[in-house]
Parts: C-alpha cells; sequence; structure tokens
C-alpha cells in the first residue's frame, strides 16, 4: 500500500468513534480481502482450501457470525478434529469466534457459545463421531487442517 492510500486509511479509522470501529472491526468484512468472503448465490457448500496463514479459520469464523448476526442461522455445529483442535483455533484462536463475538457467551463445560439473540453454537470434534449424531442444525462450520495420525498395526 503506497503512502496515499494508507494516509486515506488511518484519517478513516482516526474519524470513527469507538462504537463505530468495535462494529467495524467485529461486525463487518471490511478486514477481509475479497477470497475470504463467501460466495454469492443459493450455494450450500464452501470449500475454502489455503495454506497455512491464507485466512481460513477468520473467514469461517466471520461467514458463521454474520449468519447468526442476521438470524439466518440460530443452531450451528463447529467440527474440528479433536476437540482441543475446535476449541483452541476455531474458538479461542486469534482468528476465532470469541475474537469476533464479544457480546456471546463461552460455556466451555456445555462446549457451546451462546448468543444473545439465543442462537447456540455446539462445539463438537470428529474424533467423537457419536457426538454428531442427534443434532439438526442450520450451518456448519468445519476445520480439517490436521491429517489424520497415522495408526501401527
Amino acid at each position: 500500500m503506497n503512502s496515499y492510500h494508507a494516509s486515506i486509511r488511518r484519517k478513516f479509522l482516526d474519524s470513527l468513534t469507538a462504537n463505530d470501529a468495535r462494529v467495524l472491526n467485529e461486525r463487518t468484512g471490511f478486514w477481509l480481502r475479497p477470497e475470504q468472503h463467501a460466495p454469492d448465490g443459493p450455494w450450500r457448500i464452501w470449500l475454502l482450501l489455503g495454506g497455512r496463514g491464507a485466512g481460513k479459520t477468520l473467514a469461517g469464523a466471520h461467514w458463521l457470525a454474520s449468519n447468526i448476526w442476521a438470524s439466518r442461522m440460530r443452531r450451528v455445529g463447529v467440527i474440528g478434529a479433536t476437540h482441543h483442535d475446535a476449541r483452541a483455533v476455531m474458538v479461542e484462536g486469534e482468528s476465532g469466534l470469541l475474537k469476533l463475538c464479544k457480546d456471546a457467551t463461552y460455556e466451555p463445560t456445555n462446549r457451546r457459545i451462546v448468543f444473545p439473540s439465543g442462537a447456540i453454537v455446539s462445539i463438537l470434534s470428529a474424533d467423537e463421531p457419536d457426538s454428531l449424531r442427534g443434532p439438526q442444525f442450520d450451518g456448519l462450520w468445519l476445520d480439517g487442517d490436521r491429517a489424520p495420525k497415522k495408526t501401527s498395526r
């Protein structure tokens, strides 16, 4: 970014009230790159494939949170390779849900996040397949960064 554009961006950011800056940071895709936004149209599956640092977690967290804020989703599942992975990356991580959703309440013992709107995000894991039985979700966010562990015979 050249100094002219940096100067314009700085003036814009400095002109915001604290609340406007919070909303911009938490509730919009302002900081996302174009490829981190969900595609337009009536799609049912979105695959975001990228290497480490590509912004997959931030894109997933923003997609899920924006759908909850817009009341398009009320029952959501977040599924990681293990519960630890889901919690450490997708929920509590630097780009996780709790960084975006300051008004949500995380209940670690219940493995869920509760939003003021009543929406509930269930934290699940692929290594506990029976935990996926029963719930009916409006949306799912799956993260499969970890390769399966090799087992010896």
